[in-house]
């Protein structure tokens, strides 16, 4: 038998898994959650420290805003997210799952990333083997995904994962982007930032040794990141 103990101690692990796949700091965290649950900041604190566990209502509320099974939050049972459109997790408010639509946006690859910077058409069928099962409301009609290689940009975005890129976004600041070297033709997911006006990339994983790049007459943003999926 688990002691009580342990149980809200293992819920308070899944709930920091959940806040963190959405991108949320560790700090400032417990007011989030406290607003989105309409608890208090002090409640929340102990949700996050393994100290209490909210009520079966305040746990509904919690698992939708952060798009996860409620069985998995309350009970570590089954499957952390809870269907394909959950799946999607949006960077910026304006993005959000959608219904399911089948062969609309194609997975495509890192080269063909590449050659399509330069396009002004959308893909057409034939030109990817895979196809996203969905279609987030917003994606422009140029819309296409790439499956991630590497840790660079991990928490926010993890190896394996598909991220749903839309080329006629506006790269803001703090966006994940798909940009374009054109001396060698190598195509790079980074986050962009503005120093006085003057753009650069750097890796999502803070920790990551790669340097942060410059972006001059070289480089092209081939598209903005509105989304990604985890297939697994």
């Amino acid at each position: 038998m688990v002691h009580a103990d342990e149980v809200r101690k293992r819920f308070s692990a899944r709930l920091r898994r959940a806040t963190a796949n959405e991108g949320w700091p560790e700090r400032g965290a417990g007011a989030r959650l406290a607003k989105l649950a309409g608890a208090t900041p002090k409640a929340a604190s102990k949700w996050l420290n393994g100290e209490a566990m909210p009520r079966q209502e305040k746990l509904g509320v919690i698992a939708k805003s952060l798009r996860v099974s409620q069985q998995w939050l309350q009970y570590g049972e089954g499957p952390m997210t809870a269907g394909v459109a959950e799946e999607l997790e949006p960077y910026g408010d304006d993005v959000r799952p959608g219904p399911a639509v089948s062969g609309q946006i194609p997975i495509i690859s890192y080269v063909q990333a590449g050659e399509f910077c330069e396009a002004e058409d959308p893909f057409e069928p034939g030109m990817a083997d895979e196809w996203l099962p969905f279609r987030p409301p917003g994606a422009g009609p140029r819309t296409y995904a790439l499956r991630v290689d590497g840790e660079s940009n991990s928490p926010r975005i993890r190896n394996g994962e598909i991220v749903i890129v839309d080329p006629d976004r506006a790269p803001d600041s703090g966006k994940f982007v798909v940009a374009k070297r054109h001396s060698d033709a190598k195509v790079t997911l980074k986050q962009i930032q503005y120093n006085e006006g003057e753009p650069f990339l750097k890796p999502g994983n803070p920790e990551w040794p790669e340097p942060i790049i410059k972006i001059d007459g070289d480089w092209s943003v081939c598209g903005v990141v509105i989304g990604k999926y985890d297939p697994m």
